[in-house]
């Protein structure tokens, strides 16, 4: 991992702090503002409703393998500097592999990486665009017109489909460019995304600097990162954790919170409270419907975008690359777990397929979605036509 790119959030105004807050979610976000919060000298006490921590960033054992393996494979790009921040804080930094170049594989096969060259940001990238080889001249123009007016272009009110018609990319350079990026960073369509949130990904993670872009892997599955050095990371700074504690809902006084009610019965009071817990939630935690702050109705109106990761197992290697990004097909990252996270087992090479935005393969059948998996890696690495599939298993995941 570069250290460059993990500098120290901001810090905010100094305003009247509270002397505890209580946080209920021990995903990610709660976990973060744990850390955050401890660390400026406020009591802290986590509640999580499950018997771990991590949310939605999660491990199970494998029945079949016996191994432990995520949900769905997660990364972190250059661009993320609080979550880096918060892992150097956390002493996690030394569990993630850094990419310096990202692999694309077009429907013929043709291979280009996405690398730094020696230009400094925002040019940085420009040669590995220049180089992609699905792309002919005119495209690859095309692509290089698109980036300079979307920096250029800081406001713009409607869906980022529009805003590329507009600034005429044709529909091959949105499929196999804009639409490649984003359905990994947002798992949504372009004609779902809003303007802003397009150009930011585009913006700050490719082009603010030169480390942006870079994808950084967990080499441990995430029960493990999320696991027992954070857990006690916390504890050291203060942080109270309290497992298998679900909060059931707030009491509303005049417009503030003044105790939350937990399942058991408990009543816990703070000056302060914070929710990192799933949106779909919040309506259950607010009993009088009149006294709901308006963020719970705001947030009845959000969508999940589900992601689907198809888990493979072969009696040998089908692959030596750690990853790749695959065009024009059903399937659009591999991972080499095995790889990855250094799996030691001649007789089972992990690999893990990730589709994201995948709301037509809701009604596929798990053997449907495995046998056109396999079709599309097969058509790309022909050995794997003469490996063995030893098991496999579909995780679909609303995030």
């Amino acid at each position: 991992m570069n250290r460059e790119k993990a500098h120290s959030p901001a810090q905010p105004r100094q305003t009247t702090s509270p002397h505890k807050v209580v946080i209920f979610g021990g995903g990610l976000a709660g976990l973060a503002a744990a850390q955050a919060l401890s660390s400026h000298g406020i009591a802290v006490e986590l509640h999580e409703a499950r018997l771990r921590l991590g949310g939605r960033a999660s491990s199970f054992v494998d029945q079949t393998t016996g191994e432990v393996i995520d949900n769905c494979q997660h990364v972190a790009m250059g661009c993320c500097t609080n979550f880096f921040h918060f892992c150097e804080q956390a002493d996690l930094s030394h569990q993630f592999q850094q990419l310096d170049s990202l692999l694309f594989i077009d429907e013929q096969g043709q291979q280009s990486r996405l690398q730094n060259g020696f230009w400094p940001a925002p040019f940085h990238l420009t040669g590995s665009f220049l180089r992609l080889k699905y792309f002919n001249w005119s495209e690859r123009s095309e692509i290089i017109r698109g980036l300079r007016k979307l920096i250029r272009t800081t406001e713009y009110t409607r869906s980022f489909q529009d805003w590329l018609n507009e600034a005429r990319q044709s529909s091959h350079v949105q499929r196999d460019f804009w639409q490649v990026v984003l359905v990994s960073a947002l798992s949504e369509s372009l004609d779902r995304i809003q303007y802003s949130t397009a150009r930011q990904v585009f913006v700050q993670g490719f082009l603010s600097h030169r480390h942006a872009w870079k994808v950084s892997l967990p080499k441990v599955p995430l029960q493990e990162l999320y696991g027992e050095q954070l857990l006690e990371h916390l504890r050291q700074q203060g942080v109270q954790i309290r497992l298998s504690s679900r909060l059931k809902e707030f009491r509303i006084n005049v417009d503030q919170v003044n105790r939350a009610i937990l399942a058991n019965g408990e009543e816990v009071t703070a000056d302060a409270y914070l929710l990192a817990l799933p949106w779909h939630t919040l309506s259950r935690l607010f009993s009088n419907e009149a006294t709901s702050p308006s963020f719970v109705k705001q947030a009845e109106q959000l969508e999940s975008a589900p992601i689907s990761s198809v888990h493979l197992w072969f009696d040998r290697p089908v692959t030596e690359e750690p990853h790749a990004v695959l065009l024009g097909r059903i399937s659009q990252w591999i991972f080499n777990r095995s790889a990855i996270q250094q799996i030691e087992t001649p007789e089972r090479h992990y690999y893990q397929v990730v589709i994201s935005q995948s709301r037509e393969l809701a009604k596929w059948t798990q053997e449907k979605l495995v046998n056109q998996v396999l079709e599309e890696i097969t058509a790309l690495w022909p050995e794997t036509s003469h490996a063995r599939l030893v098991h496999s298993r579909v995780v679909r995941e609303h995030q």
